[in-house]
């Protein structure tokens, strides 16, 4: 009964706090997660900015969640970059796991799924422009998987990262941590490249930058002396730079 209980005073706090549009309707992000919380009040928890201790002190915010989360899901990468090559070194799988849990990568799931969009924060911040800040992402994020595992355990939350990093987990460790390091081993070929042809620096450009501020797409070249050997994108300057990057190691020409 405690547990009912707890679920429905944050049910009805998320109702009556203007700053949390979209909170109260848990079931559209739960059809997205493709799971359903047994008890309400973990992802509520999850979903709760520290802001919002300043109008209920008593209140649970999402940092020990997302503390908790932030273990499993390092813990889950590592599991399945070991069973992904049986050939991949130690340091291989370990820039494979940092890659894969750094922050930018966790904000771009977290955008996919609109999940700050269902955060709660106190009335009077500027929650628009937190929400669009890459740090309350990553943070929901992580928060959220250790929701699911105090809800149902690491099987739970190792079916929801198999979904949600899908893209990312068909590569092989060793596939994984050459993307991390794209932008270093261009500047090795660059350097290569020099001894031939004289000093050249590398610079990345920002040449369109789209979409809603939370939201943006990021367009980055990269030019080496007076020639584009490369273009990406990605959700930011850095994303888009690492892409730009893998495209010139591809072809050296745009």
């Amino acid at each position: 009964m405690k547990s009912r209980n707890h679920t429905h005073k944050s049910d009805l706090d998320t109702e009556l706090n203007p700053a949390s549009v979209g909170m109260n309707d848990f079931h559209e992000l739960e059809k997205l997660l493709k799971y359903t919380f047994r008890d309400k009040s973990f992802l509520a928890e999850a979903l709760t900015h520290p802001s919002y201790k300043s109008i209920e002190p008593a209140a649970r915010d999402n940092q020990r969640l997302e503390f908790l989360g932030d273990a499993v899901l390092g813990l889950i990468f590592a599991e399945m970059l070991f069973h992904l090559s049986q050939d991949a070194a130690e340091g291989q799988l370990t820039n494979a796991r940092s890659k894969l849990a750094r922050g930018s990568n966790l904000a771009m799931v977290a955008r996919n799924l609109g999940l700050a969009s269902y955060m709660r924060f106190a009335p009077g911040t500027d929650a628009e422009r937190i929400r669009a800040t890459e740090s309350v992402h990553e943070d929901a994020l992580e928060a959220l998987f250790g929701a699911v595992f105090v809800d149902s355990g690491i099987r739970a939350v190792r079916s929801l990262v198999k979904r949600l990093f899908a893209d990312e987990l068909i590569l092989d460790p060793v596939s994984i941590e050459q993307t991390r390091s794209a932008k270093n081993r261009l500047q090795e070929i660059v350097q290569r490249h020099e001894k031939s042809q004289g000093e050249q620096c590398i610079e990345y450009r920002v040449v369109a930058e789209e979409g809603l501020p939370h939201e943006k797409l990021f367009t980055v070249e990269v030019w080496v002396g007076d020639g584009c050997w490369g273009r990406g994108t990605g959700s930011s300057k850095r994303s888009a730079g690492e892409a730009a990057a893998l495209g010139a190691l591809a072809q050296k020409t745009c």
